[in-house]
């Protein structure tokens, strides 16, 4: 299975480097579907990620003033989730060889219970809501702490949907997918 999950984020790495000219208007696209979700309309706290190059950008999601905005700050035992308004208030940091990521600097520190919405990144999804991640393990234990009401939203490029993925015990499915352009499965 490890193999399997290995050989896969490496294809998936491979399609996002060479789909990043579309990255910006795929994320456009995005950002309209999770405007337009129910859900969003009533969210007083949204959990984001600041993406990484390939991921899409959703950071003018930020522009909602009626909204609480958490971020994940990576931590040896999981992550911690602090505040942010605006770009200008992340840190980079180097993470695990050649990523890195981008982290609150001095937002307060919001427990994920406490969030409406997480929007979640991977390498690649499912329509059921299975999602292969980087391989941390660090967004499969977010979701598996979060309230039973709160709504977990996959974000990816059409690509990125598969028809299955090689799955374990441990991973934590998102409750629903958000993507845009052609699906990368079998029509």
């Amino acid at each position: 299975m490890d193999a399997d999950k290995k050989l896969l984020r490496r294809e998936m790495r491979l399609k996002l480097r060479a789909a990043l000219s579309e990255r910006a208007a795929h994320s456009v696209e995005l950002r309209a579907k999770i405007k337009a979700l129910p859900q969003w309309q009533t969210a007083r706290a949204v959990a984001l990620f600041y993406p990484l190059a390939e991921e899409p950008d959703l950071l003018e999601l930020l522009g909602d003033k009626t909204k609480q905005f958490v971020f994940p700050c990576v931590r040896a035992a999981g992550m911690e989730w602090r505040e942010a308004r605006a770009p200008s208030e992340f840190l980079e940091r180097a993470v695990a060889g050649s990523r890195s990521l981008h982290e609150p600097i001095e937002g307060k520190e919001v427990a994920l219970h406490d969030v409406d919405i997480i929007i979640v990144p991977g390498l690649a999804f499912t329509l059921g809501g299975e999602r292969l991640g980087r391989g941390g393990g660090y967004y499969d234990r977010a979701l598996a702490g979060l309230r039973e009401n709160a709504l977990s939203v996959g974000v990816c490029f059409g690509f990125q949907l598969l028809e299955t993925l090689p799955t374990e015990l441990h991973d934590e499915p998102v409750h629903t997918v958000l993507h845009t352009g052609p699906c990368g499965m079998p029509v």
